[in-house]
């Protein structure tokens, strides 16, 4: 069962308090760059939330190192494998047009909503991605290239971009899919610049 359906915001559904404990090892990010083990714990905090919110044997499961924390960089490219390309694509652009709503604290908002908060509120909590692509092929892999969060990180918002994912591609009947990180070539170029790499399972150990 996966997160479909709840409040995945930081003031929804988190019973057994792993997304919680995911948002708290994200207040030490800054730490990453210059201690490898803030950073290991940071990221098995991020795959313990991830799998709790897509366990193993699902129809919709998720890689961990999708919007896993790095050394430095937040890297938000998504991607989905598994479903056929024109209906992974479908349930992609969906999914883009609703996170377009989605705020820092993970909350989803109607169009109505989003302004009114964006006109009152000064907080980062009023924060909505500024831009995000619609879905590109890459071989039998489907994905969203750019998600502008002007390079920060909002777990909150990152557990309901998840969230959303599986309701479209359920909606499309695009399953059997795993979400993936859309590592390109280029993706891949470009994080190794700039010194970054994913963790094998068991570093995460």
């Amino acid at each position: 069962m996966t997160s479909e359906g709840i409040d995945t915001s930081r003031s929804g559904s988190d019973p057994t308090g792993v997304w919680a404990a995911a948002d708290c090892n994200a207040e030490t990010e800054w730490l990453n760059a210059t201690n490898p083990s803030v950073l290991r714990a940071n990221q098995q905090a991020w795959e313990r939330a991830v799998e709790s919110d897509f366990p193993a044997g699902g129809d919709i499961t998720c890689d961990p190192w999708t919007f896993m924390p790095l050394r430095e960089t937040v890297f938000t490219a998504v991607a989905v494998t598994g479903p056929a390309p024109a209906l992974a694509t479908k349930a992609l652009n969906e999914a883009a047009d609703r996170m377009l709503a989605v705020v820092a604290d993970g909350r989803e908002l109607s169009e109505d909503e989003l302004e009114e908060l964006l006109e009152a509120a000064e907080d980062d909590e009023s924060y909505s991605p500024d831009h995000i692509s619609q879905a590109v092929r890459d071989g039998d892999i489907v994905g969203i290239a750019n998600i502008d969060t002007k390079g920060e990180r909002f777990p909150w918002m990152f557990r309901t971009f998840l969230r959303i994912l599986a309701e479209e591609l359920r909606r499309a009947d695009a399953v059997p899919a795993r979400i993936i990180p859309f590592l390109t070539p280029e993706a891949l170029a470009w994080l190794a610049e700039r010194g970054e790499r994913y963790p094998l399972p068991e570093g995460l150990s």
